[in-house]
């Protein structure tokens, strides 16, 4: 029954993301080919802040409402609430943080971008925040059909401001930014009402101990959260610092396509996490684990070898022959791209456990050696040495997790890795329980 429920909330997860990432693709197409190269990198650097500001202020708030409600213990309603409550006030210190950075270090941080952009772009944060911590309860419930509802629609939503404010209006980056504002809003309504449904409605009296326990929990995935925005993004900034708006432009291109390929790692350590948290069975844990990973590798793989074949082709489709230098860092992207997805799964599975530290220790060691690498090869090299930076780095990661996996769990890094004749059976019952619920889907479109 559980595995059952892990597959299942895997292919709906997985779907979810496919849809939103097509969507995704749809109007990054949009931004590319309305705004040119150079202004979807001031974009991109304008809507990093509040990115950054968001893993900055969020305390890991809604990682904690997926562990504690899947736990139990707490009610749902109060976990809601008193996140809710949380996050709010987080907002706020986010909002005043990130106005100090953008009008205090703007030009040092963010070169050449507007500080209207950058003020502008602080709108997102409280309506990003929001969402993140109250859909995570639904996830915590493992609910999985309904905590999968709102990304799609808010890339929909996303998709028709974009064509209004971008494309037909003409209000350049400015309008780019008010679109991704009124997208999350409107995942904010959406994710509000199917959680407070699950969670059999909201009490908004703060939990004190669950306050204490949830920022306790919280902070460590709140520190890994931070050192993600920098082995994740800390290369933007460098990419602009010494090689300027344009090659920004290119390299959030390949980063966003290689990022794509990341897609099933996502979906199935989002469910990964839930349900190590919820399963008291070890056997049970190590078996969804082992079959998330060697899955989602093979899945990554395949993914990979097309990028690599058809990658040019692929760019000038969506975004333009302009856009064609951004291939020399999406091939050396590739390598690493493996030992992502790798480390996403098994660190979503020591978070589970309770076991967050080691997330930080493996963090903390890539952030430095995928800043060296970088610092050491954009001037040199330029977008390509960012990429084999990411590609090192994430491949180290992923050995040193591997680790941390097999010392709290006991499982072999042979029974992780190596696909035997179980695990070919079991992937292929997880594809015909897909292609099920893909019939079911069509015949009730069809009704």
């Amino acid at each position: 029954m559980a595995r059952e429920r892990f597959v299942t909330g895997t292919l709906y997860t997985f779907g979810s993301r496919v849809l939103t990432v097509l969507l995704g693709v749809i109007a990054s197409a949009i931004i590319a080919r309305s705004l040119g190269p150079q202004m979807k990198g001031i974009y991109a650097l304008a809507a990093l802040l509040p990115s950054l500001v968001v893993n900055f202020a969020s305390l890991g708030l809604g990682s904690a409402a997926v562990f504690h409600t899947a736990r139990g213990g707490i009610s749902r309603d109060q976990i809601l609430g008193t996140t809710i409550l949380m996050t709010l006030f987080m907002s706020l210190v986010g909002v005043v943080g990130g106005s100090a950075v953008a009008i205090g270090l703007g030009d040092v941080v963010f070169p050449g971008v507007d500080l209207r952009f950058l003020l502008l772009a602080l709108l997102i944060i409280p309506l990003n925040m929001f969402h993140l911590s109250v859909k995570d309860v639904m996830l915590g419930a493992r609910s999985f059909r309904l905590y999968n509802l709102s990304p799609p629609l808010k890339s929909l939503v996303w998709i028709g401001l974009l064509i209004i404010l971008v494309r037909v209006v003409r209000f350049g980056v400015p309008g780019a930014l008010m679109a991704t504002a009124g997208a999350w809003l409107a995942a904010d309504a959406i994710a509000f009402m199917l959680s407070r449904r699950v969670a059999g409605g909201v009490s908004f009296s703060p939990n004190w101990h669950y306050v204490r326990i949830a920022c306790k929990y919280g902070l460590q995935i709140h520190i890994v959260s931070m050192l993600a925005v920098l082995y994740y993004r800390a290369d933007l900034i460098l990419v602009n610092r010494f090689l300027g708006a344009e090659a920004v432009g290119y390299y959030t291109t390949s980063v966003g396509l290689s990022e794509h390929l990341t897609l099933a790692a996502t979906a199935a350590g989002v469910i990964l996490f839930a349900s190590v948290a919820g399963e008291r069975s070890e056997n049970r844990r190590k078996t969804m684990t082992s079959l998330a990973v060697k899955s989602t590798l093979v899945l990554t793989a395949g993914g990979a070898a097309i990028l690599a074949a058809f990658g040019r082709q692929i760019i000038t489709l969506l975004y333009s022959s302009s856009y064609l230098p951004a291939f020399d860092a999406l091939v050396r992207l590739l390598p690493g791209v493996m030992g992502l997805a790798g480390w996403q799964l098994l660190a979503n599975d020591l978070a589970g456990r309770g076991f967050p530290r080691y997330n930080i220790y493996v963090a903390l060691i890539t952030v430095v050696m995928k800043l060296g690498l970088d610092f050491a090869w954009i001037p040199s090299f330029g977008i390509r040495g960012a990429g084999w930076a990411s590609s090192i780095a994430y491949t180290c990661a992923f050995a040193l997790i591997l680790l941390a996996y097999q010392r709290v769990s006991g499982n072999r890094w042979r029974d992780v890795l190596v696909p035997n004749r179980d695990d070919v059976r079991m992937m292929i019952a997880v594809a015909d329980r897909g292609l099920q619920e893909i019939k079911q889907l069509w015949r009730r479109r069809k009704m």
